[in-house]
């Protein structure tokens, strides 16, 4: 009896040491507090790729300038640049004929609200806006420590 348990435990770990873990689909997210501003805009290009079926989502930063590029359909493109330093972000849902969806919004220190990111995911557009949030956060503490270097 034992002889059996034996084996039984052993051809079970053997089993269980052949596994790779988790499916991906269960991969933990990453902390973005912990990345590096170009590891936040490749995951928000992750984000706007798989928002909606027919529109994506691209997103560039320079120099404290957020470039965003909307797709909507194969022909359709909107560029639009919007000053990272002391804008808002905010989250809104949207009732449609087609249901809930929610959008990210970016304003300027003095500009109106535009979309950023949209997806019936509220999840997805609460990760967008802590990314956007960050690189605002960003670039604030980048013009703090450029004012600081100025004045000594």
């Amino acid at each position: 009896m034992r002889r059996r348990s034996t084996a039984l435990l052993l051809g079970l770990a053997a089993l269980l040491s052949a596994c790779d873990g988790y499916p991906t689909e269960d991969e933990p997210l990453h902390n973005p507090f912990d990345m590096s501003p170009t590891q936040r805009v490749a995951l928000l290009n992750q984000l706007g790729d798989e928002a909606n079926a027919g529109e994506r989502w691209q997103y560039e930063v320079q120099a404290c300038q957020l470039v965003l590029e909307r797709r909507s359909g194969w022909w359709a493109m909107d560029v639009s640049r919007h000053d990272l330093r002391g804008a808002e972000v905010e989250l809104r849902s949207v009732d449609g004929d087609d249901g809930r969806r929610y959008e990210l919004l970016i304003s300027a220190e003095k500009g109106e609200p535009v979309p950023a990111f949209s997806s019936r995911k509220l999840l997805d557009v609460q990760r967008a806006r802590q990314l956007v949030q960050l690189l605002v956060r960003d670039c604030a503490r980048a013009a703090q420590a450029g004012a600081q270097r100025s004045t000594t």
